[in-house]
């Protein structure tokens, strides 16, 4: 569905039981909407419900698989988001300013949080889940309430994701290293821990990732990564590194 605000500013709170979608800037601006219900949706298009400044709470319905870029920019005042549904991925700015959001639920088949998804959120903590694969720019930027991070072991792909996260001081990292990129940790100064018994983590890339790091190391209990070759030595012949860098 799609509706024009000028139509339905007038109402507080909004119910749309049969509808299955919920339209590109559904409800743009709607600066007096403070609730709305749609449990048969299955898509939400972007800038839904941006500049809701009313907007208290919201269900993601289970029908639901991704949250789009800007669905709830500017929505000062949200405080709960429950996410039903198998969420893949959460987009761009989609909760950017959200001041008042302290804590949120992120569900385990979530794969990709993209740029700025939680720009100048109140977060004061996040669980990221295991299954999730890689994160966006400035997806923590300038979030002054949250102080750590714990990085899954399946998260393979990061980029300036903590840089203007300068309220984070501690970061663990739990598996191989990532695909960091420039400026990782752009503006922060915290201390990072990292498997030290993970021979992925060498320090060439701990030294170009921005920010002031205090690099602390850690005994792992994850499987030390395996070296496969198909050389000279024969087929599928498999070598394990241990964490002195010793080929067994």
């Amino acid at each position: 569905m799609s509706a024009n605000c000028s139509r339905v500013f007038r109402f507080l709170s909004v119910s749309f039981p049969s509808a299955t979608s919920i339209g590109s800037s559904a409800f743009l601006n709607c600066f007096r909407l403070t609730s709305i219900n749609f449990p048969l949706a299955t898509s939400i298009g972007g800038n839904a419900f941006y500049g809701c400044k009313q907007l208290k709470s919201v269900t993601i319905p289970e029908g639901v698989t991704s949250i789009p870029g800007r669905v709830f920019g500017g929505c000062s005042i949200l405080t709960e988001v429950k996410i039903d549904g198998p969420i893949t991925s959460i987009g761009v700015d989609a909760f950017a300013g959200c001041g008042n959001l302290t804590a949120i639920e992120l569900p385990k088949t979530l794969k990709k949080i993209w740029d700025k998804a939680f720009y100048n959120t109140g977060l004061s903590s996040i669980t990221l889940p295991e299954g999730l694969e890689s994160m966006g720019i400035e997806v923590f930027y300038s979030c002054d309430n949250l102080k750590s991070v714990t990085v899954p072991y399946t998260v393979t792909d990061l980029c300036q994701t903590f840089s203007g996260a300068t309220a984070l001081k501690f970061i663990k990292f739990e598996g191989d290293c990532p695909q960091m990129g420039w400026e990782l940790f752009g503006g922060v100064e915290a201390i990072v821990q990292y498997p030290g018994n993970n021979p992925t983590w060498h320090e060439e890339l701990r030294t170009d990732s921005g920010g002031v790091i205090t690099w602390v190391s850690y005994e792992s209990d994850r499987p030390v990564p395996e070296i496969r070759d198909s050389g000279k030595y024969g087929e599928n012949v498999t070598w394990k590194l241990t964490g002195d860098y010793t080929l067994i």
